[in-house]
Order: C-alpha cells, then structure tokens, then sequence
C-alpha cells in the first residue's frame, strides 16, 4: 500500500465538505471574518456616542469646528489551538467502525477515511471552541485564555459593569410571589439602549432562568389575548424535540420584540488528572440579551509554519507529515481565533439567582 500524504489545500477541501458540527449559537452573532498576516489581532473601539446637536451660529459668521469621534485600539496575540492526531499502521489494517465483519475496504481507502475523520474532528474542537469563545464575550463581556505553556490572559472588551446584574433576595426569579422579570428586562434593556445606542433584541434564558420565568404571573398574563397592546405569542412548555437551543416565541406589542430563546449546551473540559468533566457554555440561572449591533467579528491571528512558508492566512490550517520511528502520520490542524464584540454594550447579562 502507498501512503498519500495530502497538503493543506486537499485536507482544506476534505475539512469544508463536512457540515457544521458544533451548533454554533453564539458564532452566529458573529457574521465577519477578519484573518491577519501578523500573529497579533488589532482590535478597535470607536466613541459611538455621537447623537451631538449641529450649534447655532449666525448667518454671518464661520461655522464651528466640532470634536472629531475618538478611538482606541488595543492588540492581543491569540493562543493557538492545536488538535493532533495519529495515523499509525494498524489503522489501515483493522476493519473500520461500520465497516462489514469481512472488510470491504482496502487498506488505503481505510487510511483515507481515518485522516478524513481526524480532520472532523479536528475542526468539530476548534469550531466548538469558536462558540465557547463568542459564548465568553457575549456572556461575560470578555474571555479568559489560558491553557498549557501559555499564561492565563483575560481578555477585557469593556462592557459597561452595570450591565451584568445580580439579583438577590426577594428580587430573585425563584421567588414567584415577589420578583418582576419584566421590570428587571426592562430596565436593563433601557440601560444597554443608553450606552450601546442600540436595541436589544434577543433574549437567552437558562433552563432555570426559563422555569421562573413563566412561573410569573406577570409574563402569563403578557398570553391573555385580551391584554391591548400586546402581541406576544410563547410556549409555556418545550414541545419541540430537545436540542441545544429552541426558540420559544415572543415578547412583543406595538413598537417590537423581543424573540425568546431557551438555550441548554455543554462541553468536555479536560481536568489536570486528565479526566473529563461537563461545563455548561450558559449558567442555568443566566437571561442574557443581544442586539444585532453587537457587531462581533471572527478575527484570526496569522499561523507561523513552515509549511505555509512561515505565515498563513487563514482561519484553520490544517496539515500532515510523516514521522519514521515510530512510522506513524501525523495529522494537525492550527486556529489562532479570537471573537470580538465590536459594540459589547450591546448585550447584558442577568443571574436571576
């Protein structure tokens, strides 16, 4: 049997014919990619506050010269993610998972299928760890980056503190006969409104969050069809099949929406035992709200390879190459990723517990 050894355009291809695996929820929010020649990513904030009034001046006079909007910029240089695997002889040897008891593939087509599934998943991490990342900036209104032989970087993108709230007490969702989810939506909708000049459309509960939401009596009473001025229609039980993220309805009257959603995702995090333990990419407990000024981007710092003569461009590079003792091949695909929230005012965070 010949061993092909596939470049990076091949293995590109083999990558772009599988279907987004991760659900990509929060990458979604995300719809520009920017790639960088250089390993580190600018990223800029604008005044946005720009709502000044032209002055007064006399027919006769000059006009006035009014303050140009400012700006600032910062840089990071992203940490790499890396995902590797190995191709070893026996791969193509032994029958595949699916494959008929006697075999019905030759050892090269059982070799190619094995680096095709290194590259799904391959790109199934990475991409899982894009959404993890849109996830961080639109939640938390910034992303901690830390991992083996890199420092631990916390990666700021100044969202307004007032816009992540904690609710105590009797203001808690849990307690039905007090609290007032509608007030508290309101009042942070008006503030994210305020500093992001945008607004807030969307609105993402945690399973708990959900629960006491419609435990409200308040929020039920938005269904009576006889209430004026409101339109909102939502389903006060899931009736869809369960999957990471279902739209409920909608909050809605006169003057717009909000869309619902209730959203359940989790992912695999490697403890320092080397055992594997579930985290939720969203509190239970946490409402969060987003506009579509969010505006993130994708930005993706440059890979530094040889084999991309030093520099790529891209936002995976994916490769493969042979080792000689043992003989195995290697497979590997590179990310230089970070999502940036270009308006991070345009989103809120609520612990309703």
């Amino acid at each position: 049997m010949t061993i092909t050894l596939y470049g990076t355009t091949e293995l590109i291809m083999v990558q772009q014919r599988f279907p987004q695996l991760p659900d990509g929820f929060w990458m979604n929010l995300a719809n520009r990619t920017v790639t960088s020649d250089r390993e580190e990513i600018l990223f800029e904030r604008l005044d946005i506050d720009n709502r000044r009034l032209a002055p007064f001046v006399a027919p006769n006079v000059q006009g006035r010269v009014m303050r140009a909007q400012g700006f600032s910029a910062r840089s990071f240089r992203p940490a790499y993610v890396k995902p590797k695997h190995i191709v070893d002889p026996t791969k193509a040897i032994s029958r595949m998972f699916g494959e008929p008891l006697l075999g019905g593939m030759t050892m090269a087509q059982r070799f190619d299928a094995h680096v095709a599934n290194n590259m799904r998943l391959e790109r199934e991490s990475i991409e899982r760890r894009w959404d993890w990342m849109a996830a961080r900036a639109v939640i938390d209104g910034s992303v901690t980056v830390s991992g083996d032989d890199y420092p631990t970087v916390t990666v700021d993108f100044l969202r307004d503190p007032s816009l992540a709230i904690q609710l105590s007490g009797t203001a808690r969702w849990s307690q039905t006969a007090t609290a007032s989810p509608l007030e508290d939506l309101e009042a942070v909708s008006d503030s994210s409104f305020n500093l992001g000049l945008a607004p807030i459309t969307d609105l993402v509960f945690g399973t708990t969050a959900w629960k006491n939401f419609l435990k409200n009596s308040e929020v039920l009473f938005l269904l009576n069809k006889f209430y004026g001025g409101s339109t909102s229609e939502f389903q006060r039980t899931v009736l869809t099949p369960p999957s990471n993220f279902q739209k409920m309805g909608v909050i809605s009257g006169t003057s717009g929406s909000f869309n619902l959603w209730r959203y359940r995702n989790w992912y695999s995090d490697t403890l320092p035992d080397g055992n594997l333990v579930r985290k939720e990419y969203l509190d239970p407990t946490v409402v969060v709200g987003y506009g579509s000024a969010v505006d993130m981007i994708r930005a993706y710092g440059a890979i530094m390879d040889v084999d991309a003569d030093f520099i790529a461009e891209a936002t995976i590079f994916p490769k493969m190459w042979r080792e000689e003792d043992p003989s195995v091949v290697y497979t590997m695909s590179q990310s230089a990723p970070l999502m940036v929230p270009t308006n991070p005012n345009n989103t809120f965070k609520i612990t309703t517990e």
